[in-house]
């Protein structure tokens, strides 16, 4: 592993300069029509929840995680409203929407980071759980030793549960996507 030093890292509420690099990067990680500057423009309505980091000046990556409500997480990940509200208990919620890094920058601990800095920050901002849906592909979830990690606990499988978003490209399937998702829950209090 790489030695990283802690004075070049810089965690940072994501800006509208970063939007051409997280547009590219998405494009290229994900693929294509994945996110434009409209869907950024939602997000970056809530700087403590849409963070970027960067390393010695060198965008890294960036994590989004944005309010939701129990209702708005059955829709988007296709669970049981009353399973959901009953995990939920009252607290506000929050979704994970996207995260990801500059293929250079991977296993060096900084996607770590980043979450830890998005919950602290979600905690502070009174949220009690986040949902998160987590792609995989070739029977495995690249983000499931990291979710884990931080305390995720997988809670479902979806089979395509981006296919009906049209303007998406996935990078694997070369149209729109047929992949599956795992949902996490996670316990942010």
């Amino acid at each position: 592993m790489v030695q990283i030093d802690s004075e070049k890292i810089n965690i940072r509420p994501a800006n509208k300069g970063d939007y051409d690099i997280i547009i590219e990067l998405c494009d290229e990680r994900f693929g294509d029509g994945y996110i434009d500057k409209s869907e950024l423009d939602r997000w970056i309505k809530y700087p403590d929840l849409f963070l970027a980091l960067d390393y010695d000046g060198e965008f890294v990556g960036y994590v989004c995680i944005l309010p939701s409500t129990p209702e708005s997480v059955c829709a988007d990940m296709k669970l049981p409203l009353d399973q959901v509200k009953a995990e939920c208990e009252g607290k506000k919620v929050v979704r994970c929407r996207s995260a990801v890094l500059r293929k250079k920058f991977e296993s060096m601990g900084f996607m770590r980071l980043l979450w830890e800095k998005v919950f602290e920050n979600a905690r502070q901002l009174g949220y009690g759980i986040s949902y998160c849906p987590a792609w995989k592909y070739d029977g495995f979830v690249p983000m499931d030793h990291l979710l884990t990690k931080l305390g995720f606990e997988p809670i479902a499988e979806k089979q395509m549960l981006w296919y009906d978003e049209e303007t998406y490209t996935c990078v694997l399937c070369n149209g729109r996507c047929k992949c599956p998702a795992v949902i996490y829950r996670y316990n942010i209090s």
